[in-house]
């Protein structure tokens, strides 16, 4: 599929329904559910959901064959605009193999989550050359700053051939002028796909990583395994998002932790590969949407991330 036409969903509608789906993880609780879905309604959506939630099994949200089902039924639900994950945790890659083939071909419509929600943004980008939202899911979207929750709203109701955004990064590697079509996401839930058919081929790509939990020689070895698989060969540009939420540590070993993951990254990856550090994506407060498998441009000079619908 990678020669053929890439497809841009429309933007939303106002008063768009937005289809809640548990591709993934148990979601526990309510309250953090229900505060997401108040914030949604906020902005001025609506929003289809199973009212009993999910029955949850073991970890997962529901078996296998309800989760796949679920997403195919909203997929192709004419009343839904856009999907939105409820959580992440793990789940998606048990079900792909339900998705793999056409159950979410089509036009298609606006997709939206991250973390193990990754997994559905390389199907889409890589089977169907359909272009999605790297954003919060149900859950993430109390903890998120004002910022992120305007970038989410503006992905939704935008149209993404005109996306652009201002990032205050740290160029570690690069200037002038860098193109490439935007993949990645969670750097474990990427590791995971090695050596199966969603194995990641980054050639030429700008490739989008954060995590969570993760302590630093788990990161290095997550990256030292894709190193050797070949999957940074060639790459456009590597953006470096958060690693750190979800870790007890203070603000010096914070940022220590990151450094050391930006001085791993810089000894993989190819020495024309454009480095970023410090994007606004990950588990905290900070995780601006933006669209994977659309070719982007990153200006080194302005720090200026925008959509580039023309070869370079």
């Amino acid at each position: 599929m990678e020669n053929s036409p890439i497809k841009i969903p429309p933007p939303l509608p106002n008063g768009a329904v937005i289809g809640i789906a548990a591709p993934s993880g148990n979601v526990r609780g309510r309250d953090g559910f229900e505060e997401g879905i108040r914030i949604l309604h906020e902005l001025g959506f609506a929003t289809k959901f199973p009212r009993e939630l999910w029955p949850g099994h073991h970890y997962l949200a529901d078996t296998d064959s309800r989760r796949a089902e679920e997403l195919v039924s909203l997929w192709k639900d004419n009343d839904v605009d856009c999907i939105m994950a409820a959580r992440g945790g793990y789940g998606c890659l048990r079900i792909l193999r339900s998705l793999r083939d056409d159950a979410l071909g089509g036009k298609g419509k606006r997709l939206v989550g991250f973390s193990d929600v990754t997994l559905l943004h390389q199907l889409l980008n890589t089977r169907h050359n359909l272009v999605s939202l790297h954003g919060p899911v149900v859950t993430s979207l109390a903890r998120l700053s004002r910022e992120s929750l305007m970038s989410f709203k503006h992905c939704l109701l935008g149209a993404l051939e005109g996306w652009q955004m201002h990032a205050d990064v740290e160029v570690l590697r690069g200037s002038g002028v860098t193109r490439g079509m935007s993949a990645g996401g969670n750097l474990s839930t990427i590791a995971s796909t090695l050596g199966t058919e969603l194995a990641p081929y980054w050639r030429d790509k700008i490739v989008f990583l954060e995590d969570t939990g993760e302590s630093a020689y788990r990161i290095d070895r997550m990256l030292t395994q894709l190193h050797l698989s070949g999957a940074f060969e060639g790459v456009a540009a590597i953006v470096l998002g958060d690693f750190v939420h979800g870790l007890d540590i203070d603000g010096v070993s914070r940022h220590r932790h990151q450094e050391a993951i930006w001085q791993r990254v810089m000894q993989l990856a190819d020495e024309d590969t454009v480095l970023w550090s410090g994007f606004p994506i990950g588990h905290g407060s900070d995780n601006h949407t933006f669209p994977m498998g659309l070719q982007l441009t990153l200006d080194h000079g302005s720090r200026m991330l925008s959509a580039c619908l023309e070869e370079p």
